[in-house]
């Protein structure tokens, strides 16, 4: 919820881009509750994560990404 107030207004269907660029370690636990809050309140923007070599980003991509 506190994302929201750096948001500001978007048009339907804009899309999020994450960009992990200088993130050194990235949770899971973090990044389920960020990236579900984003989805639940944003759910007419698609999110779109930018690449990273981050192993850290990767797995926890991952890992978010299993049924």
């Amino acid at each position: 919820m506190a994302f929201k107030a750096y948001v500001g207004s978007l048009k339907k269907n804009e899309s999020f881009e994450i960009d992990f660029t200088g993130i050194r370690v990235l949770t899971p636990s973090w990044a389920d509750e960020f990236f579900t809050g984003l989805k639940e309140n944003f759910s007419d923007h698609p999110i779109q994560y930018l690449p990273s070599k981050n192993a850290s980003v990767i797995e926890t991509l991952k890992f978010l990404s299993e049924p």
